[in-house]
């Protein structure tokens, strides 16, 4: 992966990104069990994007994952303020990408979407459901794990 700090951000500036999409892409990373999340985009087959806990980094896969937009610095706010926007650093590596920033973020969550309906994210990790002899012994509720 490339160094950022060795790199030189075409533009840098303040966003916001939906609660919705923050909230969904974290607990997608906190549920997978890996320290990162690679989505290939089909609005835009020559993008990827990894997603890290501290970053979320858009990558040109024809130029050797160049990095060509990063969400950094998260700034959550309040947690009473769930509702309101998420706080972000946008840093764009590509002189005409900053107006695909949307578009990108919006291709991520749909991408996020089709992988957990074609079963690839499982919703809760096997290893943090309970045996099904511990289910079936329980007197109050009778479940089985799938």
């Amino acid at each position: 992966m490339w160094d950022l700090n060795k790199l030189p951000a075409y533009s840098k500036c303040t966003d916001t990104i939906s609660t919705k999409q923050y909230y969904t892409i974290k607990r997608a990373l906190s549920l997978g069990g890996k320290p990162a999340l690679r989505y290939r985009l089909e609005d835009f087959p020559d993008y990827d994007v990894i997603i890290t806990q501290h970053q979320w980094r858009c990558v040109d896969t024809r130029q050797g994952d160049f990095p060509v937009l990063v969400w950094s610095g998260f700034e959550q706010g309040d947690i009473q303020a769930i509702h309101q926007p998420v706080q972000v650093t946008l840093e764009c590596y590509h002189y005409s990408v900053d107006n695909l920033a949307k578009e990108i973020l919006a291709s991520i969550l749909k991408q996020h979407e089709r992988e957990r309906s074609e079963g690839v994210l499982c919703p809760l990790p096997r290893k943090l459901a309970r045996p099904a002899k511990q289910w079936e012994t329980s007197n109050k509720v009778r479940l089985r794990c799938l």
